[in-house]
Order: structure tokens, then C-alpha cells, then sequence
């Protein structure tokens, strides 16, 4: 019996699938129409220049031993750096240098400081809708940030490895991405549709579901038979 109702719920959903096909597939368009004119007309374009800073051991020597204990200082000391390129007095200098129209908290916001996981490297980022403004905020802050930590520490044990270039391509766009992402949003609202309709219309409308659900004869139509052969045997 409960094989019986779950073969009838799941023609009851491919009854829904097959009617409602029409309806589905314009959905599927729309969204994938939408992902297109969204990724192509209204993603506002952003560029990301990097500049690669290298943070130099002190025991460079091939006859010295690095110790666990130079490690951590380095380590230390990297993390140290990458912070000190988001201060407030860096951000001012760059800012002044270049005599950009932005406050410091909106550079912050385009800046990104990472250092990469089991090196000595720094990278900086700045993330901006002009890429030769990005590549000039990368470059200039590159150099603010080295004499910072030479002012700071009076070391000149950190150097630019990749100086910051202008981007060809912005970083933010992704028109495959973007439209599968709405195709993907379109195939779950069209089986929210689905589900809805399967949920609020649970009724058999007509003799014939019955057969195709269960496999059942209706009464009625033995019922017609039986009177048929009834007659033709009088």
C-alpha cells in the first residue's frame, strides 16, 4: 500500500512537470536572461593591482643554522609589518602623496594586506574602478609602507620582489559565474513553484487520475461495462 502511494505522489510530481513545462522553462529563461543583463550591465568593473614585498632572514648565510626561535621572530615580525601597512599615518601619506579624494577608511576598504601562509612574503592589494589608480595607490603605498618600517625599526631588512603593474582585466567579473548563479536561483524558484502547486493542488480531478495514479477501474466505468454485457446477452 505505501509502495502504492509513493508511485502515486511521484506521478502526481511528473503530472506537474509535464503540464507546467511551458511554465518552468520561462523561468529558466528570465533568470538566465537576468544573470546575463546583470553580469554585462550593471557589475560596476573593479581592477586589483599586488605589489610582493619579501621579508629578508637575517641569517642568510649558508654556514649559519636558522633556529626555531629565528622562525618565530621572523614570523613574528612579518605579521607585525603586514598591520603597520594599514595605519593611520601610512593611509594619510598615501593619501597626500597623491592627493587622492578619498578618506582613510575608504582606502582601507579598497586595501588588502595578506601574508602568505609559510613565507617571508607580504602581498598588498588595492582594489579600485580605475586600474591605473589601483597600480598608482599599490605602487605608492608600497613605498610609504618601506620607509615606515625603516622609520619605525631603522631595518632595511624588507624589499619590494613584484612591484605593483596595471591590470588588464577587472578581478570582480565573471559573467559565467554570474549566470549560473541566476540559472541555478531559477531551477530552485521553479521547484518552489512546483512545490507550492503539488502541496495546495492535492485533488483528483477526473476519473482518469485515478487510473493513472493506482491503477484502479473506476466503479463507474464497470459499472457501464457490466450493464453493457447485461444487454447484449438479452
Amino acid at each position: 500500500m505505501e509502495k502504492n502511494s509513493e508511485n502515486m505522489e511521484l506521478k502526481r510530481i511528473l503530472d506537474i512537470l509535464r503540464s507546467k513545462t511551458l511554465l518552468l522553462v520561462t523561468i529558466l529563461i528570465v533568470f538566465t536572461l537576468l544573470g546575463y543583463v546583470y553580469s554585462y550591465y550593471y557589475v560596476v568593473p573593479k581592477y586589483q593591482s599586488t605589489a610582493s614585498l619579501l621579508l629578508i632572514p637575517n641569517n642568510t648565510e649558508e654556514d649559519k643554522t636558522i633556529t626555531t626561535t629565528d622562525l618565530n621572530i621572523n614570523s613574528e615580525l612579518i605579521s607585525t609589518y603586514s598591520n603597520i601597512a594599514k595605519q593611520s599615518r601610512v593611509l594619510k601619506q598615501v593619501i597626500s602623496n597623491l592627493n587622492l579624494e578619498m578618506t582613510e577608511q575608504e582606502l582601507l576598504k579598497e586595501l588588502k594586506v595578506q601574508v602568505l601562509s609559510d613565507t617571508y612574503m607580504i602581498e598588498l592589494s588595492v582594489t579600485n574602478t580605475n586600474p591605473q589608480i589601483a597600480a598608482s595607490i599599490t605602487k605608492e603605498l608600497s613605498n610609504v609602507f618601506l620607509e615606515e618600517i625603516k622609520s619605525i625599526y631603522h631595518l632595511n631588512n624588507i624589499g619590494i620582489v613584484d612591484e605593483a603593474q596595471v591590470p588588464d582585466e577587472p578581478s570582480n567579473i565573471n559573467h559565467i559565474r554570474d549566470i549560473a548563479i541566476f540559472f541555478i536561483a531559477g531551477l530552485a524558484f521553479a521547484a518552489v513553484i512546483v512545490a507550492i502547486i503539488y502541496i495546495v493542488d492535492n485533488t483528483i480531478k477526473q476519473e482518469e487520475d485515478i487510473e493513472r495514479y493506482i491503477k484502479l477501474k473506476t466503479i463507474r466505468k464497470n459499472t457501464f461495462k457490466l450493464k453493457s454485457k447485461t444487454r447484449n446477452c438479452r
